[in-house]
């Protein structure tokens, strides 16, 4: 799990990007989002936090070749810092271009 402050003009606007995009379940306080990094699938598994701060609580890599996809799960702080900072750039990114 890795936490990430966001400023707070751009925390509101970022949070509904995000869940414009996001696979919701029902009775849960987080989210799915699912990315591409390089040809790769993620789906990363995402909560907002209350004090303008973005959780990331596990991500899987998804990898489609031939038959059945395999799924690796991804816990470890480095490589959910990683991921939770591209999300965000290309997330921000999107919201200045509309």
């Amino acid at each position: 799990m890795v936490i990430r402050g966001i400023r707070k003009n751009l925390y509101e606007p970022l949070c509904k990007a995000l869940l414009e995009r996001a696979q919701l379940e029902p009775l849960s306080a987080s989210f799915t989002v699912t990315m591409q990094i390089d040809g790769e699938e993620l789906v990363l598994r995402l909560q907002p936090d209350s004090h303008h701060r973005l959780v990331i609580l596990q991500a899987l890599l998804i990898e489609r070749q031939g038959g059945a996809p395999r799924v690796t799960l991804i816990t470890d702080g480095p490589s959910l810092s990683a991921y939770l900072g591209i999300l965000l750039e290309q997330t921000l990114r999107r919201c200045r271009a509309s």
